[in-house]
């Protein structure tokens, strides 16, 4: 919490020097001869018309301050660092200072990120909530997760809690399509739940027909995912020590 606030007062920091620089427009011109003006004025009319007066420059908005201030502050993290986990509490507070907002042109996309780790420690996925849909990369996958490497058991029951928080039409697109193979697993260890079972007759069904099984949602992953469905750390570690050797 501490390194967030320094961080956050560093952003902030800069923004106020956008504050300052904005609202001085340097020094003003040394007064001329009225006859000397009056002469330059005369000149520029008959060249060319009289000259129309530049726009006043547009105030920046306080996102856009905010913008330049952290891309200030990311930049002093070095390149190679910069999507390191020694970096990672400066990426996830300038994205908070963001709103973590993603725009494409006209099409206007937009997303949350969210910090999951677990299968790595600088880990997001990409929520977009107008077209309820999130990118999970490879922490949840249809019927499974992702395995642990540079994260915890803790760290990746928690990222899986927060996607299970989000509303059960999200459609899920992970970042391999194992869906087959994960619902071998979830059927051993989860026989008598007929969501599961209609499922993986659906999976087999799109898979007969060339058509892929992703994107799934979000309400099928929590009916049928045996890691969502896990009740606390301890039975999700179980699980996935032994999905691990399956």
């Amino acid at each position: 919490e501490q390194a967030e606030a320094e961080i956050e007062a560093e952003v902030e920091a800069e923004v106020e020097v956008e504050v300052e620089v904005e609202a001085d427009s340097g020094p003003e011109p040394e007064p001329r001869g009225q006859e000397e003006t009056t002469a330059e004025s005369s000149e520029q009319e008959t060249d060319s018309g009289p000259q129309a007066e530049a726009p006043a420059p547009k105030p920046k908005t306080r996102q856009e301050k905010v913008k330049a201030a952290a891309q200030k502050v990311v930049k002093k993290i070095a390149p190679s660092q910069r999507y390191n986990a020694a970096s990672q509490t400066t990426t996830l507070v300038v994205m908070n200072l963001l709103g973590a907002k993603i725009e494409r042109g006209a099409d206007n996309f937009e997303a949350k990120i969210i910090h999951i780790p677990g299968h790595t420690t600088g880990h997001i996925g990409f929520y977009f909530y107008n077209e309820k849909a999130i990118f999970t990369g490879d922490t949840l996958f249809s019927l499974g997760c992702g395995r642990i490497f540079e994260g915890t058991y803790e760290e990746m029951f928690e990222s899986l809690s927060k996607i299970k928080n989000l509303p059960d039409d999200t459609k899920i697109y992970c970042g391999h399509e194992y869906t087959l193979q994960n619902s071998n697993f979830c059927i051993k260890h989860d026989s008598q739940n007929l969501n599961l079972q209609n499922k993986i007759t659906s999976i087999k069904e799109k898979l007969d027909n060339n058509t892929p099984t992703i994107p799934s949602t979000l309400k099928d992953e929590k009916e049928c995912n045996i890691f969502l469905r896990a009740k606390n750390v301890d039975s999700f570690s179980k699980l996935r020590d032994l999905k691990d050797n399956f």
